[in-house]
């Protein structure tokens, strides 16, 4: 993730990398189990970066989980 983020910045692009939940440090934080079908979270991610920066294109490129939950919320 953070070569192909760095590979996109230096193109220009606007990049942000997403931890999925329990991920890191903020496990500590998490107050439900997470899985491969939960892509609640990534819609508001999404719906945040599209209220900040309405006229900027998204892009949403997944590896392994975050391959699948991309999936299903292309398919939502």
């Amino acid at each position: 993730m953070v070569r192909i983020s760095r590979k996109f910045y230096q193109k220009g692009y606007r990049t942000l990398r997403v931890n999925l939940r329990a991920a890191g440090t903020v496990k500590a934080f998490v107050h439900r189990p997470f899985h491969g079908g939960v892509s609640d979270d990534l819609y508001h991610v999404l719906q945040t970066m599209k209220t900040q920066s309405p006229e900027s294109p998204l892009v949403v490129i997944g590896f392994s989980l975050g391959g699948n939950i991309a999936l299903k919320l292309a398919g939502e």
